[in-house]
Order: C-alpha cells, then structure tokens, then sequence
C-alpha cells in the first residue's frame, strides 16, 4: 500500500535561517578583489592556525544558502550574500597567502549593503552599548571583544539574533532598512528548484532506459520531491555522507550543488501517513553510495553501515 508522504520544509525567511560575519582583509590582497576567491565569491582559510590550533572550524559548519555579513579590512560592513556551497577541503589556493591545506565556501548573490555599516556607527551609542553588554552576558565566539574591540583572528563567526538585532538597528538609522531587508533571495530559490527538478528528471529518464520499467526503481519518491530535495541540500549540503566524494570538487563547475539525497528510514517502517524532516528523516549521498544502499532491496544499508563496509573493503573514505 503506498505511503502518502506529507513533506514538511523548514522555514527558510533570512531570520530563520544562520548568520555569519567573515572579517577579512581586501586591502592589497589581489586574491580578495579579482578571480575566483574575491571578496562576495568565495571565503578561503587555512585548516588551522601555524600552532596547529582549529581556529578555522567554523568554515565547516557553514550550509547552502546560509547569510554572510563580510566586515572588509576592519572597517565596515559591506557586503551581504548567501553560501552557495559547503566547504570543501583543497591542498592549497594559488595566488592566495595559503599555498598548503584550505577551506572553500562558494559565495553567491553578493549585495553591497548602502551605505556601508562603519565600525564607527556599530561600535558608538547605541549600538556599542548594546554590543557590548551583550558581549558581557557570556555570549561567545564573537567577531568582537568587550569594550567594543574587533576581535584579531576571528575569521569566520556566528551572528547570534541578539547581535544581528543591534546591528539591524544600527544599519536602519543609516539606510531605513533592516539588514533582513538587503538579504539577497536564496542560492536563488527559482533557480534552486529548476534545477532540483531538472536533476530528478534526469535520474528517472536515466533509469528508464537502463531499468526499463518503473517497477524497478528503488528510490522513493519522497526522496525525489524537488523542495525536500533542496531543503535537505541547504542541511546536509552537497559532500556525500557515505564516502565524502564531493561532485563540485571533482567535476568543478558542472558538478556543483549536485548530489543525491536519501531517507534514512525504509517505507516499510510506516504505517500510514508521515510527514518528513529534512534534518532528520533525510540526508545526502553520492550516485554510487545511493546504488550500494538500495542494492538488496529486502535489506537496505544504513549509512553507518556502508561507511564501515568501505573501510573494510579497503575503499578511500574521504572525509565528509
């Protein structure tokens, strides 16, 4: 009897959805101003600090279609876009001042905020003595310090609501706008969805020739709803989580923002209805992974269980 799978997307409002400031040097860097790595395209770090120390780890936390507020050579914030990728680990960024390991965030949609958002306008009343009581409360991993001071070698930060409130105050006396206001559309929704839609097509069309019969497919279809689908990208991002093969780090451009997404529980284990998590219920692997898990239809892998089948057969786990 077939499921009836009632899909049940997050909110994704700028509000809603996490915020980051990248504080970044432009000023002389011909890296940050021009090509692939400049300033609103991508954000580019070490893995570590010299000493070894993960001061870098939050680059690996940041999710498709996350805002970034880019605060430029310690002065102002100028700059609001959206992640258009997670990160991706690469052995070294020519042309950057990080010729060994990195951090990789694709950038799109970058929007000039008009005005600028001086530190002289964010760290004077009020908005300094906002910031700096709620500095004070204990919040942490700041982009700043108590007595309003930036904070030196925070590269990539979370904006908590309270902070962003007080910037948002400060940026609508200058502009009458909210920063929420400015937020660019998404990894562009419209466009997200086009291709989301495009991608299941072209599974199905593929699968049609090779299986030669409906019957024969083994993947779901709440796995192939075009919206769960890109909800669950902008959660899990694009690496897959089986063996960490990543479609845009091998096939550049062509490969990104693609990969397959999967439910982690079998339809069998329904009784009725269900409505489904993206967080939870569903997550992302690669084409081959997807084909190892599904192989044996009675008995389906779980991801933990194939990532322990490639280890034992030798295979390269990348990680995800």
């Amino acid at each position: 009897m077939a499921t009836n799978v009632q899909p049940s997307v997050s909110a994704t409002s700028a509000g809603d959805l996490p915020w980051w400031v990248e504080k970044t040097i432009v000023q002389g860097r011909p890296d940050r101003v021009s090509g692939e790595y400049a300033l609103g395209k991508a954000m580019v770090s070490p893995q570590c600090a010299r000493n070894g120390a993960d001061i870098y780890h939050f680059m690996r936390d940041v999710k498709p279609g996350d805002v970034i507020l880019h605060l430029t050579d310690n002065q102002a914030f100028t700059l609001i876009s959206r992640a258009a990728s997670s990160y991706r680990e690469s052995p070294g960024l020519p042309g950057t001042p990080w010729p060994g390991p990195a951090y990789l965030v694709q950038v799109t949609n970058a929007q000039p905020l008009t005005p600028p958002l001086s530190r002289e306008v964010f760290f004077s009343p009020p908005c300094g003595v906002e910031l700096d009581r709620l500095v004070r409360s204990g919040i942490k991993n700041l982009f700043y310090e108590p007595r309003n001071r930036l904070h030196q070698g925070a590269f990539l930060t979370p904006l908590p609501p309270q902070v962003r409130a007080a910037l948002s105050d400060a940026y609508r006396g200058l502009s009458g706008r909210s920063l929420e206001d400015d937020v660019p559309g998404s990894v562009d929704e419209d466009h997200d969805l086009t291709a989301a839609i495009a991608d299941i097509e072209a599974l199905e069309a593929e699968e049609r020739y090779v299986e030669g019969t409906r019957s024969n497919i083994l993947i779901n279809k709440y796995e192939r709803d075009p919206r769960l689908r890109m909800e669950a990208i902008r959660i899990h991002g694009t690496t897959c989580s089986g063996c960490g093969f990543s479609f845009d780090a091998f096939y550049g451009a062509r490969g990104a923002g693609y990969i397959e997404v999967h439910h982690l529980k079998p339809l069998s284990s329904y009784g009725g209805a269900v409505v489904v998590d993206p967080d939870t219920d569903l997550t992302v692997v690669c084409a081959n992974c997807h084909r190892m898990i599904h192989r044996r239809t009675q008995d389906p892998l779980t991801v933990e269980q194939l990532r322990r089948l490639i280890d034992e057969s030798g295979g390269q786990l990348q990680p995800s």
